[in-house]
């Protein structure tokens, strides 16, 4: 592999002619505009696509260099192929071909590797073209190329190959100077793509780096809640289990005995939480999804308090990884949330969708804005003067943990449904 010294960096000819040659064709100043048009190309950082920056520079060059297609290929040195990876063609609909793997691309490389770009005027008969003939210049009906090597420091990684059909044709030397710079800039395109991939990769694992410190915060507070609250549950507990048993009327038994049931089903909460806290891992039992809203009916409609309640339950006969008191804790957080947004109807519903169970609370309340729908997930975060921030992490805990997920569709005025998928097991 050469290095690449400073005889590589083709002066621009000026207008005098005194270093490089004199114009052919356009003008100087057009050249000179079309060279300071392309320095000033980018990979758009607020949407860091490679392929707009590759379009942008290809219709360039098409324009002043006068070709039909402009390709950008990546050479895979162990393969000793190259790959397409954007190509813009003057003519829609015209053939492609995407991969060169069946041709002899040494003579081909080598040149690439040595020369500032590769001339062919005919590129049929040219030493350093002529094995693309059979596979890639007659289907297409190329008969010139331009080509530009893409350089990552010393090692070529990719061509940028301007072609013309019909009669052949002759390359000036602005034409070639602008190949070579169309080259270099590309390569600068693909380092700012990589750089830009990098740093939102960081971004992100900073990001879930954080949301699994604060979650861990959480964890901690939640087991030291649940158990300073199971204790207070047994006494509730206890006191509604002697009510049942000695109250006059039968209304007064069956309230008490809904309070001690109620409380049983908070006391497995806590454990929960306690066990969430201590790092074991929750329970996977499977559970019916509508076994578990009929089952906690009563409890939602307590929760709902004049809000009118719907079910919409289609998912028969289908279980998920998550027990049925995880589950209850999952509808009691949403129809909860519903009911505090100021709405008048609520409706529970749960669906097949592929591999997964769908468990969807819609209601007509006051709705999310963009801003409140980007960190309603984020731990300790209200926009309650009571709320605790708890609620939906927690559900978004639950099922993550089973291989789910969860979306909100909400806008402000126009309610809110949550979306929560859980993998089905039957």
């Amino acid at each position: 592999m050469r290095t690449r010294g400073l005889r590589d960096l083709w002066p621009l000819p000026g207008p005098s002619g005194i270093v490089g040659s004199m114009p052919t064709g356009r003008s100087w100043l057009a050249w000179d505009k079309a060279h300071l048009a392309l320095s000033r190309m980018e990979v758009d950082a607020a949407e860091p696509s490679l392929s707009g920056a590759l379009e942008r520079t290809a219709r360039l060059a098409v324009r002043m260099l006068q070709v039909d297609r402009v390709g950008v290929w990546l050479v895979d040195h162990a393969a000793r192929q190259l790959s397409c990876i954007y190509q813009f063609d003057r003519e829609p609909g015209a053939p492609k071909i995407r991969v060169l793997g069946e041709v002899d691309l040494a003579a081909y490389l080598a040149a690439m590797d040595e020369h500032r770009f590769i001339v062919a005027d005919d590129a049929r008969v040219h030493p350093f073209t002529r094995e693309l003939r059979e596979h890639y210049l007659e289907p297409l009906g190329i008969t010139s190329m331009l080509d530009a090597p893409i350089f990552r420091g010393q090692e070529l990684v990719g061509v940028v190959c301007h072609e013309s059909r019909g009669a052949r044709r002759s390359w000036s030397t602005d034409e070639r100077y602008f190949a070579g710079s169309v080259g270099d800039v590309v390569a600068l395109f693909m380092e700012q793509h990589a750089r830009l991939a990098l740093e939102t990769d960081l971004r992100v694992k900073e990001a879930a780096l954080q949301r699994a410190e604060r979650l861990n915060g959480v964890a901690r507070l939640a087991a030291g809640v649940a158990h300073d609250f199971n204790n207070l549950l047994t006494v509730v507990s206890s006191l509604a289990e002697r009510g049942a048993s000695t109250s006059p009327t039968a209304d007064c038994r069956a309230a008490f005995q809904e309070i001690h049931d109620t409380s049983a089903r908070a006391a497995q909460l806590a454990e929960r939480l306690l066990r969430f806290g201590r790092g074991v891992p929750l329970s996977t039992r499977p559970s019916s999804p509508n076994a578990v809203v009929q089952g906690v009916l009563r409890l939602l409609r307590s929760v709902a308090r004049g809000t009118t309640l719907r079910l919409d339950l289609q998912a028969e006969d289908s279980a998920v990884l998550v027990d049925a008191v995880q589950l209850e804790q999952v509808l009691v957080n949403l129809v909860t949330n519903a009911v505090e947004a100021g709405s008048k109807n609520v409706t529970v519903r749960t669906r097949r969708e592929n591999g997964s169970v769908v468990l969807e609370v819609e209601d007509d309340g006051e709705g999310m804005s963009a801003e409140v729908q980007h960190q309603i997930f984020e731990p300790l975060f209200t926009t309650k003067e009571s709320g605790t921030g708890l609620g939906l992490p927690t559900v978004v805990s639950l099922a993550e943990s089973t291989g789910g997920r969860v979306t909100v569709q909400s806008a402000e005025g126009q309610g809110t449904t949550v979306r929560v998928y859980l993998r089905a097991t039957a």
